[in-house]
């Protein structure tokens, strides 16, 4: 790798100096504090490819106030399921700090699915992991998709139907 690009990826990543007390609330929750503001700065422009996408595929986006984690929850996420308070680890573990839910027809749910993921892929956004939840026993019904939001920093964010 060149120079010039090890620079720019060092310089795609926050400052972490601050991390690392020791105390592992206050690692979670500085930890938690910069995730926050990385998929904070791209929600907005996800946003607008995903209810476009939706759009498309006869779609609508819900729950749109509810699309970013709170840094409280993923503070929790952090140590209760992550176990680690690494921003790098947890930025390329955590695939639902950003999440969209798109509802669609029963009726046509299933041929509006694919539609969805083929004007996600035209809009730029590559899918790398699409979960079928439906009928699995645990009370969950629905399907999760996650999409690269940077294939440099292996960043997703999470579509559910």
């Amino acid at each position: 790798m060149a120079e010039s690009e090890r620079k720019s990826l060092k310089d795609l990543l926050p400052d972490l100096s601050a991390l690392g007390s020791g105390d592992p609330q206050a690692d979670a929750k500085a930890t938690a504090k910069k995730l926050h503001e990385y998929f904070s700065a791209h929600q907005h422009e996800v946003y607008v490819r995903v209810r476009s996408a939706a759009a498309r595929a006869g779609g609508k986006l819900v729950g749109v106030k509810q699309s970013l984690k709170t840094e409280e929850s993923v503070a929790r996420k952090l140590l209760k399921d992550y176990k680690t308070t690494d921003y790098r680890q947890a930025l390329v573990k955590m695939k639902d700090i950003l999440r969209f839910t798109v509802e669609f027809d029963e009726d046509t749910y299933v041929d509006q699915v694919p539609v969805f993921a083929m004007a996600m892929d035209a809009l730029g956004y590559q899918m790398s992991r699409f979960t079928n939840y439906w009928d699995c026993g645990d009370g969950y019904n629905g399907i999760n998709s996650n999409y690269w939001l940077s294939t440099r920093q292996q960043t997703m964010f999470e579509v559910q139907f």
